[in-house]
């Protein structure tokens, strides 16, 4: 499938029948400069990708270093933090388990 990643896993998550695991967000590149768009995008595939998700599911995001704001995951920072998420990993790449 070729679309959009929101796009995609919004037509996607209803056919999925069994919870995701892992879901690993390494899509639209991130500019240092300006890195919220790619941050906006991360968490809008998050939002996208919930229905789908189970408490424990794990979370990845790539390129989380990168801008000294959390590149990628700036956003998703916000949000774990705000949640009951928990890092796992916290390097070039950010990881959660989902609570």
């Amino acid at each position: 499938m070729i679309d959009d990643s929101v796009a995609a896993l919004n037509a996607l998550c209803p056919f999925i029948n069994k919870p995701v695991d892992l879901l690993s967000l390494d899509s639209f590149d991130v500019y240092p400069e300006a890195p919220h768009p790619s941050a906006i995008h991360h968490i809008m595939e998050l939002l996208a990708a919930r229905p789908a998700l189970r408490p424990d599911s794990i979370i990845a995001v790539d390129d989380s270093a990168i801008g000294g704001d959390g590149g990628k995951g700036m956003i998703m920072n916000e949000y774990s933090s705000r949640s009951s998420a928990t890092v796992l990993y916290d390097g070039y790449q950010k990881v959660w388990i989902m609570h």
